[in-house]
């Protein structure tokens, strides 16, 4: 029995309204503690069996469990055991006339916070209580604050909006305790939510994108949007302003409506639930979801921006691609022309001059000296055609793709400038995106230009290297090299470098100049392939 001496009152103030689950199989000792604890302030709950107990606290959140450690179907540890499972987390003090060290060390290990031996005092009991109030609270709010920090840095962490929306359903959920928390965005014209993220199974015949709510006036979600300040629903199946029959078929009882703005710009709603049980929202859920929606919107917002930002660069992609195609077929068109109309007008002459030379006699030696010179000549011409039509659009490129392409190029570059070239294009065997094959293509060539032209190097050499998601090119020599520097700053030095890194850049590509006096060269080329180029199925 508990007795009623020296009680110092207002011990529970700060706790008037917690509930209190009272466990105790002898009807004086339940009587005479439930009314000590309900002339405090408490909301108290009494079972006088285990099995009464667990019932009770699977179906409503206490904030303190009181149990005996001696009951007629189950012991106290059994009772706590089970009582610890709910996510209301109560504290629990053990209350009991059957003591042993033994069994307080057990009930404090499975997460007991006190220990009370029967009989004890009137104030004994209420210190004990308030005290694993205090500490539940302490409890919780640090929980909170670990959840609330964990979801800043998840949320944060990604621009994927799908994955904030789906990440914030989840941890709104947990971290105000609610069942059920659905997220919708406004769409693109203002005129409707659409469902975005939750938490919840939806019922057979609705999906999310299904779950469409149009902004009207009489709607609470557009008084949410429209005055920036949360809303609660005491019976979402009886107030117009929630489409009842919606709330029916979802069975939603009170309903919670929080706002996501950022700057006063309304971008959607937060609908929280405990899933079909009437609930009185306190403002400390409020108060916690609107902090979450305040730091989900930046997030969100972020994210809007940087999709926007990426389909802008995706456009901008697809449009240089276009760009250089346009350039690479140009080219096409023009080697074309130059073999078949230059090169065959050549042939014919050369024809025509060996016809005219076997008519000359040779008597007239300077005749045939000149014939002869005329016919080195144009063969010469007919060799600078054929060199300039490769570089414009070797056949190669378009027919076996560009590593054959650079193993001829870079022969024939060694035989006419007398500068070894070594190659090496590791396990690349798959035909890369057109596209990525000329800026390649052209980069290297370029490359290999500036190096007859100015580096005087006596080696040159070339890696390809294909990984997941990239193509990267080096080229290298150990020539003169240059100050970097300097040279990028002065247009007219620069302008094949500058054109290497615009053909980069022109498909999303970067392009890094390395470059030292008297250390030579290394120029490296970084160039992104797209999803559907990733696996080495491109044409």
């Amino acid at each position: 029995m508990v007795s009623e001496s020296n009680h110092v009152p207002g011990k529970a103030e700060l706790e008037s309204r917690a509930r209190i689950l009272l466990v105790d199989d002898e009807p004086s000792i339940l009587m005479s503690v439930e009314g000590i604890l309900v002339r405090e302030g408490y909301t108290v709950q009494t079972a006088s069996t285990g099995e009464e107990a667990i019932h009770h606290s699977h179906r409503d959140p206490f904030d303190l469990v009181l149990t005996d450690l001696r009951l007629p179907d189950m012991d106290g540890i059994s009772v706590l055991t089970e009582v610890k499972k709910n996510p209301a987390n109560p504290g629990i003090v053990i209350f009991t006339g059957y003591a042993s060290l033994e069994s307080a060390i057990e009930a404090l290990r499975l997460g007991a916070f006190d220990y009370l031996i029967k009989p004890c005092t009137k104030d004994e009991l209420v210190v004990a209580v308030d005290r694993c109030l205090k500490w539940k609270r302490l409890s919780d709010w640090n929980r909170k604050l670990e959840v609330l920090y964990e979801v800043s840095k998840s949320i944060t962490a990604t621009m994927d909006m799908g994955e904030v929306l789906k990440k914030l359903a989840h941890q709104l959920s947990e971290l105000t305790g609610l069942k059920r928390c659905l997220i919708s965005m406004m769409d693109d014209e203002g005129t409707a939510l659409v469902g975005q993220a939750a938490n919840f199974d939806f019922p057979d015949d609705v999906t999310l994108a299904d779950l469409r709510i149009p902004l009207r006036n009489d709607l609470a979600c557009h008084t949410v949007l429209t005055e920036g300040i949360p809303l609660t629903i005491p019976d979402a199946t009886a107030d117009p302003r929630t489409l009842p029959d919606l709330a029916r078929k979802f069975n939603v009882k009170s309903l919670l409506i929080i706002p996501i703005q950022i700057k006063n710009k309304p971008l959607g709603v937060i609908y929280l639930d405990d899933g079909g049980t009437p609930h009185e929202f306190t403002d400390t859920e409020v108060k916690l979801a609107q902090l979450l929606a305040d730091q989900a919107a930046i997030s969100i917002e972020n994210a809007r921006l940087y999709r926007e930002e990426r389909e802008k660069k995706e456009t901008l992609r697809e449009l240089s691609l276009r760009v250089i195609n346009a350039q690479e077929e140009e080219r096409r068109r023009i080697s074309r022309e130059l073999h078949d109309e230059a090169g065959q007008a050549l042939m014919s002459l050369i024809l025509h001059l060996e016809m005219f030379k076997t008519e000359v006699p040779e008597s007239l030696s300077g005749l045939r000296q000149q014939l002869e010179e005329a016919t080195h000549l144009t063969h010469r011409a007919i060799q600078d055609i054929r060199r300039l039509i490769a570089d414009l659009r070797p056949t190669l490129l378009d027919d076996l793709g560009l590593v054959p392409t650079l193993n001829w190029y870079a022969k024939n570059y060694s035989k006419r400038h007398q500068i070894p070239v070594t190659l090496d294009c590791g396990e690349i065997k798959d035909r890369l995106p057109p596209e990525l094959e000329a800026v390649l293509y052209r980069i290297i060539q370029e490359s290999l230009t500036n190096v007859a032209k100015h580096a005087k190097a006596r080696n040159v050499r070339i890696r390809l290297q294909r990984s997941a998601g990239e193509v990267r090119a080096w080229i290298e020599d150990d020539g003169m090299g240059f100050d970097t520097r300097r040279v990028l700053q002065r247009p007219r030095q620069s302008f094949g470098l500058m054109g290497m890194r615009e053909r980069a850049e022109l498909v999303g590509g970067k392009l890094h100049i390395h470059s030292e006096p008297n250390q030579g060269t290394r120029i490296e080329v970084v160039l992104p392939l797209r999803p559907s180029e990733k696996d080495g199925t491109s044409p």
